[in-house]
């Protein structure tokens, strides 16, 4: 008898895998936003990060939605 994991426990355990990986890089930026509270090239750098991964975001949520309503 062959031991096989569900597929639906798979998707599951991948996903807290990426949420844990998803948390510890906020955490980071939270930690970076603070640093940037004293340090004006650590605040400059952090909200452009941030900027770049709006643009990603969005344009991510455009390419799904057109694959969707296709």
């Amino acid at each position: 008898k062959r031991n096989c994991t569900p597929m639906t426990n798979l998707k599951s355990r991948s996903l807290k895998f990426l949420v844990a990986l998803d948390g510890a890089k906020n955490a980071g930026i939270l930690a970076a936003q603070i640093i940037g509270s004293s340090d004006k090239e650590v605040l400059d750098r952090i909200m452009a990060y941030k900027e770049d991964l709006k643009v990603k975001v969005l344009k991510g949520a455009e390419e799904v939605k057109a694959n969707y309503n296709r």
